[in-house]
């Protein structure tokens, strides 16, 4: 059975809590309590294959002074399972990947529900994912699954809101990831995937996307990668999803770049891309 830890009322200052190989459940009583990830380090670093967190109706808030973090601001995983539910995100920054959570060569799945999250960040260092970040490890076998949440005003050098492109470790491999009735409004990325940068299979099912951009291309979702050793994978826009004021504006161009996919761009060779055009909406 799972080990229970409640944060109870008022703001909880946290700061590099490390645990490893453990099955933990976190919650906040009463919901609302906030956990202001503080110092030099990210607020809880978690590894091991046999780890199985999960984190109920906890609030993350960064404080906006963060300039040595590597990995993440709230939670950096590394290996066995990750749930979120019911949390919020607000504020947080990394140098690298994951400005929020970054959960890196996975053993099972990474499952986000009914999460927001706002005005996360990562970079300069190649940031990827201003909110989340997701990858395999050699033998992993999970999805990334994120159903019913918001991601507002996130940004990073390349998926502002989430990204699955592997640059942590060479042992890493591309994560599944299936996003369903998610909102993505305002993320901005300096390259690839305004809201989206992915590498694996990705699902994209009654989901909104709005006023996203990037520089060079995707101003919503970008898919693929200049891997010459990748095997191709397959991205499906399902029913119910929208596409509205996203934009890949060439803001950085000096000669070597050119934009692609205001809404959508394929990247490199080996990605089917399957859409329901009788459900799907592309405006603006």
């Amino acid at each position: 059975d799972a080990t229970n830890v409640v944060f109870a009322a008022g703001d909880v200052v946290i700061d590099g809590i490390a645990l490893s190989g453990r099955k933990l459940s976190f919650s906040a009583d009463p919901a609302g309590t906030t956990v202001v990830v503080g110092g030099d380090r990210s607020g809880f670093e978690l590894s091991g294959a046999t780890g199985d967190w999960t984190f109920r109706g906890v609030g993350f808030r960064g404080t906006g002074e963060r300039p040595d973090l590597v990995y993440d601001g709230a939670i950096a995983c590394r290996g066995g399972r990750l749930t979120l539910c019911g949390c919020s995100f607000e504020r947080l920054s990394s140098r690298f990947t994951g400005g929020a959570v970054s959960a890196y060569l996975m053993d099972g799945d990474v499952t986000v529900s009914n999460c927001t999250f706002a005005e996360n960040a990562s970079g300069p260092m190649n940031g990827m994912g201003g909110a989340l970040y997701c990858s395999r490890g050699p033998s992993g076998t999970g999805t990334l699954r994120v159903d019913g949440c918001t991601f507002r005003g996130n940004s990073a050098q390349n998926g502002g809101a989430v990204s699955t492109v592997r640059v942590v470790d060479d042992n890493e491999e591309p994560m599944p990831a299936e996003v369903t009735g998610c909102a993505f409004r305002g993320n901005t990325a300096d390259y690839s995937g305004g809201a989206i940068d992915d590498e694996g299979d990705l699902s994209v099912e009654d989901a909104l996307f709005a006023d996203n951009g990037a520089a060079l291309q995707g101003g919503a979702i970008c898919a693929g990668t200049s891997d010459p050793d990748w095997a191709g994978a397959d991205l499906t826009v399902c029913a119910g999803t929208g596409f509205r004021g996203n934009s890949a504006t060439n803001a950085v161009s000096d000669g070597r770049y050119w934009t692609t996919g205001g809404a959508i761009s394929l990247a490199g060779e080996g990605y089917a891309l399957s859409v329901d055009g009788r459900h799907v909406v592309f405006a603006g």
